[in-house]
């Protein structure tokens, strides 16, 4: 099988999985329809600065869609998984555990990024320095503790 087939036909599975289509097509779009082409959101919260906003606009939404779908559906599925998959392994409370903290970490990542995205498009548009990232560290540090604990539980 060539590299182009293998290709084409890993594009259409993932353009068949509704959930990847929707996070990495439909919310991107609808995101720039609600954000960057309404006039009234431009100038309430974020105030209109000078150079191609809508341009911008629509990258970053494109990117939080991408991010949001591999990474926080990915710690999301993981929680799920350790709780259903994992009942011979772990004790019932280490299982709640970890599936519990993974739910969290997923949901935090989810909102974090759509929070470093608002204010990534209010500097953009003001010409200010862009801000720090600081859902990588916690991102980093929730996924040392789980990490941590499943050691742990695996080593019990």
């Amino acid at each position: 099988m060539s590299l182009m087939t293998y290709i084409l036909m890993d594009f259409w599975r993932n353009l068949r999985n509704f959930g990847n289509s929707f996070f990495i097509i439909v919310l991107p779009a609808v995101l720039f329809l609600i954000f960057g082409v309404s006039a009234d959101w431009n100038e309430f919260p974020l105030p209109t600065g000078t150079g191609n906003v809508s341009a911008h606009t629509l990258i970053g939404i494109a990117v939080y869609g991408a991010a949001t779908a591999t990474t926080s559906l990915a710690l999301l599925a993981g929680g799920v998984a350790v709780e259903a998959l994992t009942q011979e392994i772990f004790e019932p409370t280490v299982r709640t555990l970890l599936a519990v903290l993974l739910l969290v970490l997923g949901v935090a990542l989810s909102a974090g990024a759509f929070w470093r995205w608002l204010k990534v498009e209010r500097r953009v548009r003001q010409k200010d320095a862009l801000p720090l990232p600081l859902i990588a560290p916690l991102l980093g540090a929730g996924i040392a503790v789980v990490s941590a604990l499943l050691i742990w539980a695996m080593l019990a």
